[in-house]
């Protein structure tokens, strides 16, 4: 199988610190697309996100990053609001802002995910529905339809396999 690889990137975090892509080539990653004040589905799909980072805590090889397509009104601290509003938010997952263009041209060209500024409605942005796992070798092993129980269910499956996978190399190498 041929995956699409995902270029190095660099973004800030609702800490203000620099994050870069690949962090680590050894972890795995999951990411999605948001924004703050989004009316539709994205509390929703970060909550799936709060449940894998929850459900996954101890595992060092997993990280997690949703990256706001709203990065002129959500800065590090509007982030970091709204992150408070996650029970259970590990330092394993950050939520990710930076220049818009960049951050379009990081989910249209690197995730092939759609992330666009609505031109009809005042505050809102088109963007995907989707989870995306990437393996260490920054390679998308699959998409995720967040509003769909039993695709976020498969998800939780396809990590523990890449973890299995991942540590087999481990002990290969």
């Amino acid at each position: 199988t041929i995956y699409h690889t995902i270029r190095p990137f660099r973004l800030m975090s609702e800490e203000g610190s620099d994050v870069s892509f690949p962090a680590d080539s050894h972890r795995i990653t999951v990411v999605n697309f948001f924004f703050s004040r989004c009316p539709s589905f994205c509390k929703e799909m970060n909550k799936h996100i709060e449940e894998l980072n929850f459900k996954f805590s101890k595992n060092r090889l997993l990280q997690f990053y949703s990256i706001t397509v709203d990065p002129e009104y959500d800065t590090a601290p509007i982030l970091k609001e709204y992150a408070a509003g996650f029970k259970y938010k590990t330092p394993q997952w950050k939520l990710l802002t930076g220049g818009q263009s960049e951050i379009f041209r990081i989910a249209r060209e690197d995730f092939l995910v759609d992330a666009l500024r609505d031109t009809i409605a005042e505050v809102n942005f088109i963007h995907s529905p989707m989870i995306m796992l990437v393996d260490p070798q920054q390679r998308i092993r699959g998409y995720y339809n967040s509003s769909n129980k039993e695709e976020v269910d498969k998800l939780t499956d396809e990590i523990k396999l890449l973890i299995t996978e991942e540590l087999r190399n481990v002990k290969d190498r």
